[in-house]
């Protein structure tokens, strides 16, 4: 016959081994959610290419990747808040995205994804007409211009220059700033972007013939 504590740990056991159960599953949740770098990495660049050719791919992308934010390293959160915040810009959500970006700036960054951050804090500033703040931030970008020798990121800060510049009827500077653009890169979106900012100079400007 049993004991009274020998019945007291027969009942006990399936308790022991649903907690035991729990646990497992519990931490192999936790592992299988945790994204790897490597792969966080190829969400990023993917989310990079997809941004200006399928936006709304683009936003899905970034949602998932935003539900892996815990696990990922600083350099790559540093990266998803710029693009949130480009996402915010091309939305045309500037009262959001220009807080983001001045906060991003603010911390030690990577100085590629400050001259980025901070060219798209000028387009954005810019074509919200916040034009004090966009002569500001755009005389930070061209100082850091010499230290950068992506021809890309060289290229977008050249294009917000030349933006700005037109948007203020600086109509010289802003060709100035589109004919290096055309010099810097061959990539086609920043041929396209320097082309409008050069004809729309031109055609404000009175030197554009028929």
């Amino acid at each position: 016959m049993l004991d009274v504590r020998h019945r007291e740990a027969l009942k006990a056991r399936p308790t022991i081994w649903a907690s035991i159960l729990f646990c497992c599953v519990f931490f192999l949740a936790g592992g299988a959610n945790a994204i790897d770098p490597a792969a966080a990495d190829q969400l990023l660049s993917k989310a990079e290419q997809l941004k200006r050719s399928d936006f709304d791919e683009f936003v899905k992308l970034l949602n998932s990747i935003d539900g892996e934010r815990a696990s990922l390293r600083p350099a790559q959160r540093d990266h998803l808040t710029y693009l949130r915040a480009w996402e915010r810009t091309y939305a045309g959500e500037f009262d959001l995205a220009i807080p983001e970006f001045k906060s991003l700036i603010a911390r030690p960054i990577d100085p590629v994804l400050r001259s980025r951050a901070t060219a798209t804090l000028v387009n954005a500033l810019t074509v919200g007409r916040r034009y004090d703040e966009s002569f500001k931030y755009l005389t930070q970008l061209l100082d850091q211009l010499p230290q950068i020798t992506e021809k890309d990121v060289r290229s977008q800060a050249l294009g917000v220059a030349a933006l700005l510049h037109n948007q203020v009827g600086q109509y010289d500077l802003s060709l100035e700033y589109s004919d290096r653009m055309l010099n810097e890169s061959a990539t086609p979106w920043v041929l396209c972007g320097a082309a409008q900012f050069k004809f729309d100079s031109l055609l404000k400007s009175g030197r554009l013939k028929d």
